[in-house]
């Protein structure tokens, strides 16, 4: 029986330096991949940075397009609301 403790405790004993020492290399390796992946959003960021130059310039590309055609419409609205103002006060001074 006392034989049978021993070697329990003895095994007890290995199996837990066992899962400490894979436990350590575990953290290594996930620290290691941590620095890895930082590395990886760093560089995805500056990619985004350089992008966003180039959607500032659509952005503003845009921007002058809508004011350019607003001022389009605003202006051929005005023309036809004259012209039909015109036929309604020469049908009004008809009758």
């Amino acid at each position: 029986m006392q034989e049978l403790n021993l070697i329990l405790s003895v095994l007890l004993s290995t199996f837990g330096i066992i899962l400490i020492i894979v436990l350590i290399v575990l953290g290594i390796k996930a620290i290691d991949t941590l620095g890895k992946l930082d590395n990886l959003i760093d560089d995805v960021q500056n990619k985004v940075r350089t992008f966003d130059d180039l959607f500032k310039v659509i952005n503003g590309t845009n921007m002058f397009i809508s004011k350019f055609s607003d001022k389009i419409v605003d202006n051929v609205h005005g023309l036809t609301s004259k012209i039909f103002n015109k036929r309604k006060r020469e049908d009004d001074s008809d009758e």
